[in-house]
């Protein structure tokens, strides 16, 4: 078995207002014409559900997975590939590698579990891999390196796309090998009324000023600091996930407000081009957060000029994966704001190589 048959990713977790748009659309959803192409109807006031949502904090580290391969063998994956002790991410590989014995165990005894009711599934461990040296600006970010489980996937062995995300048993955890899950850290049910999302939204926006002014996993860990957002979730009496979305606060990218762009301000287009980078698209989390994986920093890699360009695409490519509903919505294009965003992107760049080589 190759490291890319081995290897699943975690899925990409939206924002809440792709998760109004998809209950939207299901609902307006009413079947297939003649020809098979579906037929939708505006749905009426009201008939939007309310579904309990689950929360947690969402720790900022680096996305973690375990698993078993063919022959037994455990394996350590980053979000984007298999580990290997010469190719490491954070040290990840050589944590699995210390406790292989401890995480065999649990996936063979959670394969046993599921495999009646989801057989010839394969079950994924994931966790976010956090602590000292990984990230930064955090509560977490002061103590030692730890995993903390937060979901079971299980994948189809035959097609590997048929897969189900569930709730982590709580009983997956063990504190003397520093690892922890997030729900006995601490979860919170809320109720969202899809017809009036935005007193939904308000919400939201208290409980990440509150997560972000104390880190509920900090304090948990015995530290105090800012946290970085939080993950929400709704699952079906099965316990298998339906939605899931992320709110992020900015205090710990230090965020220093809105993006300066050297553009004219009296013309509206160019101000509405103004307002969507500022706004949404080069907050400074997420350039910082793009110069991370760019120059693979938490592996100690280092910024270098050379990759100009490398770290430009991976910010413009960010920004369209995250933000193009925001952009269409405000009748704007792709090719309408690339270029600003390129010259914020550069600014931030040849700003932090500048400050990290003492200039």
């Amino acid at each position: 078995m190759t490291n890319k048959e081995k290897f699943s990713k975690f899925t990409d977790i939206k924002q809440f207002r792709g998760i109004v748009k998809n209950i939207i659309h299901t609902a307006d959803f009413n079947g297939y014409d003649e020809n098979e192409k579906p037929i939708y109807i505006k749905h009426k006031f009201g008939s939007l559900p309310t579904l309990k949502f689950e929360f947690t904090t969402k720790i900022h580290g680096t996305n973690a997975g375990v698993s078993i391969d063919d022959e037994g063998n455990v394996f350590a994956m980053s979000r984007s590939r298999v580990l290997e002790l010469t190719h490491d991410n954070a040290g990840f590989a050589s944590f699995v590698e210390k406790n292989k014995d401890w995480f065999k165990h649990k996936l063979e005894m959670l394969n046993f579990h599921f495999n009646s009711k989801y057989p010839n599934f394969k079950v994924f461990l994931y966790g976010e891999w956090c602590g000292s040296g990984i990230q930064k600006n955090v509560a977490i970010s002061q103590v030692s390196k730890k995993l903390v489980l937060f979901a079971v996937k299980l994948v189809n062995v035959d097609d590997n796309e048929d897969v189900y995300y569930l709730k982590i048993p709580k009983t997956i955890e063990c504190p003397e090998r520093e690892i922890y899950n997030i729900r006995k850290i601490g979860t919170t049910i809320i109720d969202i009324d899809f017809n009036k999302p935005e007193v939904a939204q308000n919400k939201l926006i208290e409980i990440v000023d509150e997560v972000e002014k104390e880190c509920p996993v900090g304090k948990y860990f015995g530290v105090e600091g800012i946290g970085e957002g939080i993950v929400v979730s709704h699952y079906n009496k099965e316990g298998v996930r339906q939605h899931i979305f992320k709110v992020k606060g900015e205090e710990h990218a230090k965020n220093s407000g809105k993006v300066k762009v050297l553009k004219p301000v009296d013309e509206e287009f160019e101000q509405k081009k103004r307002d969507f980078v500022n706004d949404h698209g080069c907050k400074e989390w997420r350039l910082d957060q793009m110069y991370n994986e760019t120059f693979d920093v938490i592996n100690g890699g280092k910024g270098d000029i050379k990759k100009t360009g490398d770290y430009i695409r991976k910010v413009i490519k960010d920004v369209m994966k995250e933000e193009m509903d925001i952009l269409i919505l405000q009748g704007l294009t792709p090719k309408d704001v690339n270029s600003t965003i390129s010259n914020v992107a550069k600014h931030y760049l040849f700003s932090r190589l500048d400050q990290e080589s003492g200039l």
